[in-house]
């Protein structure tokens, strides 16, 4: 990326893309209400389709070393447009199911394929710049999106759904025209068809990962996993608490995600910002992720809705630093002739992060609406220690 003209391009379909994945999440509440679902049906649907995401992934990472990235953007955006279609009109529980599979696969693909375009295609001094815009445009787009999402919602289900499929096909089309004749694969050699064909095999994609997973990486791939199981169990509990508990309808739910997304934009273009240029990477997330550990403590001892939700916003925004701050550990550690599938590894280990803490959200609920929040606060507090310990492992490996 190393016209303005492409990283603008490249950069305002990422606008487009955050703001249509996040149409749905809004009214998928009402959805479950609406279709007289059992209240786990908010976290297994997130869960199965973080299970295709996770196995996914990895075969995404590997096909773009022989496809170009546009390529790879322009099919999942067409068939996770077609998955949302499948999902908006689904009548029962395996309908929503069947669709959020099939969303998993390709949103796998959307995000590592643009994960794995901007660590390949920056130039060393510009990738970690262009990770916290991608991290912060997550945040605050996505929170808009949500907004958007929760007032579509507020005229019907049906108009979230339609706009987020129209906004992803044209998005589909727009990467091919902005990212170029990008090129992912590392090698001129092209692999014969049975050859392509077995390494694109999902599962043999996780088996090449033993050709960088040591020690370190285990750890920092742990810390990734366990603070997203922690953010995603916290963010799905928190979506639903808000309408079951306190009768709050989709559009308080896309204004309240909204105003989390402006300071996540704040935090993000200073504070994180700040940290990135100034400090050790693998020490200041410490104290962040301890931030994120205490708000969800602190949430679950809220006396009133204003408190809860106030506390919230805190965890929303220590979650948002967090974000570019391990994307850019990731990809530092990374080889350049690895990045594609390291990437792809990277978005899969979010993936079963992602998988357990909705599952886990969602049949927790049922025991007791508070008990999710103190599973998240549970998760966040592992990423904490095993960060302590992956910091120290970096130190020791320097001095050697």
């Amino acid at each position: 990326m190393t016209s303005k003209k492409r990283v603008f391009g490249f950069f305002f379909v990422n606008v487009l893309i955050f703001l249509a994945s996040n149409f749905a999440h809004p009214v998928t509440p009402t959805v479950i209400y609406d279709l007289k679902l059992p209240d786990y049906m908010f976290g297994l649907a997130l869960a199965v389709m973080n299970a295709t995401m996770f196995l996914f992934s990895p075969f995404w990472g590997k096909i773009n070393s022989y496809v170009p990235y546009r390529v790879s953007l322009c099919v999942s955006c067409m068939g996770y447009a077609v998955a949302q279609a499948m999902f908006g009109f689904a009548a029962d529980m395996a309908g929503i199911i069947a669709a959020r599979l099939l969303a998993g696969i390709f949103i796998g693909g959307l995000f590592t394929s643009i994960l794995g375009y901007i660590t390949t295609t920056s130039p060393d001094e510009a990738r970690g710049k262009y990770l916290t815009v991608y991290a912060t445009m997550q945040s605050v787009v996505g929170a808009f999106g949500y907004f958007i999402g929760g007032m579509l919602g507020e005229i019907s289900t049906a108009a979230a759904f339609i706009a987020q499929v129209a906004l992803l096909v044209v998005s589909g089309v727009l990467f091919v025209v902005f990212c170029g004749s990008d090129k992912a694969s590392e090698t001129d050699e092209k692999p014969d068809t049975r050859q392509f064909i077995k390494e694109c095999n999902p599962f043999a994609a996780f088996a090449a990962g033993r050709s960088f997973l040591n020690r370190m990486w285990l750890q920092l791939f742990s810390v990734c996993c366990f603070s997203y199981i922690g953010y995603i169990a916290f963010e799905q509990v928190f979506n639903y608490y808000i309408k079951d508990q306190f009768g709050l309808s989709s559009a308080y739910n896309g204004t309240i995600k909204f105003a989390v997304g402006i300071i996540s934009l704040i935090a993000n273009s200073t504070v994180c910002a700040y940290l990135m240029k100034k400090t050790d990477m693998k020490k200041t997330l410490i104290p962040v992720l301890l931030v994120g550990t205490l708000s969800i403590v602190a949430v679950i001892f809220a006396p009133d809705i204003w408190s809860f939700l106030g506390i919230s916003v805190i965890q929303f925004a220590a979650y948002a630093i967090s974000i570019p701050l391990t994307q850019d550990m990731v990809a530092e550690s990374a080889g350049r002739g690895d990045r594609s599938l390291i990437m792809g590894f990277y978005q899969a280990i979010r993936a079963v992060g992602g998988m357990i803490g909705s599952l886990m959200a969602g049949f927790l609920y049922d025991i007791d609406p508070m008990v999710p929040f103190m599973f998240a606060a549970a998760g966040f507090g592992v990423s904490v220690i095993v960060e302590v310990f992956y910091y120290r492992s970096e130190k020791k490996a320097a001095v050697k």
